[in-house]
Order: structure tokens, then sequence, then C-alpha cells
């Protein structure tokens, strides 16, 4: 179990690992402004982006927002190779991915 004050301490300081072990740990309760940061910094981290999306306790604003940067991800990656012409697919493709997901 890990508190509030500890967790800011260990989200604003920490390495990508400590990141990592903190989100993944159902006994951290993170403020607010953790989560934010947290969410945040998911935007370059695609591991950090699964284990903040396994979380029982984000709010439903802050899994929106995770959605929407999964969503970006998985729209860059599968673009890279894709052709010019098949990126309307790839983005019809993510976007009802992505409203399945918001919707479970």
């Amino acid at each position: 179990t890990l508190t509030e004050p500890v967790t800011d301490v260990l989200v604003s300081r920490g390495d990508r690992v400590v990141v990592h072990a903190v989100a993944g740990n159902p006994g951290a309760r993170f403020s607010q402004g953790s989560i934010a940061a947290l969410v945040d910094r998911s935007r370059a981290d695609e591991a950090l982006q699964t284990l903040l999306g396994q979380r029982s306790d984000l709010s439903e604003g802050h899994m929106r927002q995770l959605v929407a940067i999964a969503k970006e991800t998985a729209r860059r990656r599968l673009a890279e190779g894709l052709p010019v012409s098949a990126r309307p697919a790839l983005d019809a493709a993510v976007e009802r991915g992505a409203a399945r997901v918001e919707a479970a």
C-alpha cells in the first residue's frame, strides 16, 4: 500500500522503472495531480498506457484521455508502412476500436 504523498514523490522524481512499478501497484493511491502526470507521461510510453489501463481507480475523464492517447499511438504505429491512400480506412478502424473500448 502506497499513500498519495508517497506516490506523488515517486511519480514526480521516479525514472521509468519506478513509475511503472508504482502504476502497476494495485495498492498505490494517487492524487489527481499524480494521475494527470502519469496519463500525460503515457503519451510517450506504451507500457505505461497498458499499466494505467489496467487500473480500476481511474476517473472517467482520465480513462477518456488514456483512450485518446492510445488511439493516437495505435494510429501512428499502424500507419507506418501503409500507403497514404489507406489512411482513411485506418482512421475509421481506429475510431471504431476506440468506441468499443470506451463503451466497455
